[in-house]
């Protein structure tokens, strides 16, 4: 049996908790992801995928600010290309990428066309998290560093798994799907910093729907489409990738990665890179009463993989902005937490945010082979003052993490902020009852019944 078939077997076959932190966080993570989706319905990428999937048909799918219903895979498209517009959705650590963008909107769409329960929603949320876990084990992390975009590739194929689990398709089934997904996986970080690294979370949500309904028609692929040659660990992997020698056998026996590595939630609208300098720095100056004026400069010592993707020290658009250093410290120094708001063509532009700017410095720590470079070394920052104090502190993780999550009025904070531009505030509450309530055997629609009302100005196909 081949990894991809034992992960099949898996996906296909396992009995999950009912109850308990898996289910919590499954259910906290749509919750999330449906926050962050309300926020990106506005944004220019989402506004292009809504055009596009004007072309594609019609369904029973319900997409963002749309009236009329799409196939699943077109309404996957679009929700999760708002889903990751703003940077503002989760990460999980294991496979290093914006699961939930791919995983929520995918399952949303295919669980309304096939009216699925909200039960059978989150049962296929947590098979999807542990097949991304499993196919990152091999792979990572020198598959994000060598260039692909995790989110695209592991997402695609770890989400084609869960489609697959909501279909009920058989192992072999399964399997079938998670190698048409690898045939799929694609997606560059060069795209970062534009409209299509957002179009990524969509595309792998579309694409990996379409991969389950292939293998549900009878479309058949290679067994050894993870692990052989010509293969996603032979063409993708890089050097030191891992491989899956060592699970062989073990992957029924694995603890759920939801339960032991988690989902971290963000904190700010930008990529997560910069979130542990933002961290620290905005504790600093609320405990020090730091001036802006009074600091000579700032040394933010990080990842090696983060520095690349914090590619724009001069960003010009907000979708930059959200890949920057300078900015998001800049950010941070002027008005504290960094907003959604914040991240607009015109905030860019401003003078008094881009003036700082020089005194922002990016050092990388030297790349570490073989080993999770986030897992080894913490990122530090360093404050220099004009008077020649200097305040230096260090953080392993981000607020966000399992071990220190963010509080509940953090995140009341962030469903409101995100929700409130496009849904009412008894839009907005009922909406969050109906999450808070969707582990049941009601129907997942009372969720996507809210897509369509997320509208300024009306929009139809």
């Amino acid at each position: 049996m081949t990894i991809l078939e034992e992960i099949a077997r898996w996906c296909s076959q396992a009995s999950l908790p009912q109850e308990g932190i898996a289910r919590e966080r499954s259910r906290n993570a749509i919750i999330d992801t449906l926050a962050c989706m309300f926020a990106g319905a506005d944004d220019p990428v989402t506004q292009c995928a809504r055009a596009a999937a004007r072309h594609w048909g019609r369904g029973q799918a319900s997409a963002l600010r749309l009236t009329e219903g799409l196939p699943a895979a077109s309404a996957a498209f679009v929700n999760g290309t708002a889903a990751h517009a703003l940077d503002y959705d989760d990460i999980f650590p294991p496979s290093n990428n914006h699961a939930s963008a791919v995983l929520v909107p995918a399952l949303l769409a295919l669980g309304e066309e096939q009216q699925s329960s909200g039960r059978d929603v989150i049962d296929a949320y947590i098979v999807g998290l542990q097949a991304m876990s499993l196919i990152g084990r091999g792979v990572m992390r020198s598959h994000y560093e060598i260039g692909w975009h995790t989110t695209a590739t592991i997402g695609l194929i770890g989400t084609a798994a869960a489609c697959a689990r909501l279909l009920k398709l058989s192992p072999e089934q399964t399997g079938h799907a998670i190698s048409i997904g690898v045939t799929m996986a694609s997606g560059p970080k060069v795209q970062f910093g534009t409209m299509v690294k957002a179009a990524h979370a969509g595309l792998a949500a579309q694409q990996a729907v379409q991969a389950a309904q292939m293998a549900q028609a009878g479309m058949a692929g290679s067994a050894h489409a993870l692990d052989g040659k010509f293969g996603l660990l032979w063409l993708q992997g890089g050097e030191q990738a891992a491989g899956w020698e060592r699970d062989r056998g073990r992957v029924e026996s694995m603890p759920l990665a939801i339960a032991t590595g988690g989902l971290l939630t963000k904190r700010f609208p930008c990529c997560g890179s910069s979130h542990r300098i933002l961290d620290l720095l905005i504790e600093v100056m609320a405990e020090r009463h730091l001036a802006v004026e009074d600091i000579n400069n700032i040394e933010t010592h990080i990842g090696h993989g983060n520095a690349l993707n914090l590619m724009y020290d001069q960003p010009k658009t907000g979708m930059e902005a959200r890949f920057s250093m300078p900015y998001a410290v800049a950010l941070a120094l002027r008005h504290g937490r960094p907003r959604i708001q914040d991240f607009t063509d015109d905030a860019v532009l401003r003078s008094d945010i881009r003036a700082l700017f020089p005194l922002v410095t990016v050092i990388p720590h030297p790349p570490q082979k073989g080993e999770t470079e986030p897992a080894l070394l913490p990122h530090r920052l360093v404050i220099r003052m004009r008077g020649g104090v200097v305040y230096e502190r260090a953080r392993l993780h981000p607020v966000g993490n399992i071990l220190e999550p963010l509080s509940s009025q953090d995140l009341q904070t962030k469903f409101d902020d995100c929700c409130r531009a496009v849904l009412s505030e008894e839009q907005a509450e009922q909406l969050l009852r109906r999450c808070l309530a969707c582990d049941a055997e009601q129907p997942i629609r009372l969720l996507t019944e809210h897509l369509p009302l997320a509208h300024t100005f009306s929009e139809r196909l």
